[in-house]
């Protein structure tokens, strides 16, 4: 009887794993690809997302300013498989910044809800970054956290292009 208990209990646990691993679904972030445009008094900031391999997203992000480009990141969300489990991060690579290091900040939230949520609370700022799934072609995120103890949130409303 107890051998049996384990065997359901091991059966289970490997049962879910397998769900949650088939559970990752790409499309589900389909919403976020193509070039979105923030503009402000400061500049423009362009966001572009593409799936690739079908396994991940990969992203530019540039703020452009008197037709300059004055800000660079690479951007990617992608699958990465730790403790037997699999988890899905957003990694910025920024030029000139954490010694050629990507930043990667975990989802928090679910794939297929209608805002996504990463976080890193080892960051120094921002410690999350969200997307809002898009209504009438406008993506409204945000980043936020603490920065020298004081609770920041910068706002972002891109148009698609």
């Amino acid at each position: 009887m107890r051998i049996e208990i384990v065997l359901i209990f091991i059966y289970l646990v490997t049962s879910n794993c397998t769900y949650q691993q088939s559970s990752t679904n790409y499309s589900d972030l389909n919403w976020l690809e193509g070039e979105w445009i923030y503009e402000s008094k400061n500049g423009i900031l362009i966001e572009k997302w593409e799936e690739e391999k079908n396994q991940l997203l990969i992203g530019k992000s540039y703020f452009i300013k008197n037709l300059d480009t004055v800000y660079f990141e690479e951007l990617k969300i992608e699958k990465v498989r730790e403790h037997n489990k699999e988890n899905i991060y957003y990694q910025a690579l920024v030029s000139n910044q954490n010694k050629g290091q990507p930043i990667r900040f975990k989802l928090i939230s679910k794939l297929n809800a209608d805002t996504l949520r990463f976080e890193n609370k080892l960051h120094d700022f921002p410690q999350y970054i969200v997307y809002q799934k898009p209504k009438n072609d406008t993506l409204k995120t945000f980043i936020e956290g603490f920065q020298q103890g004081k609770y920041k949130r910068v706002n972002f409303t891109f148009i698609k292009k």
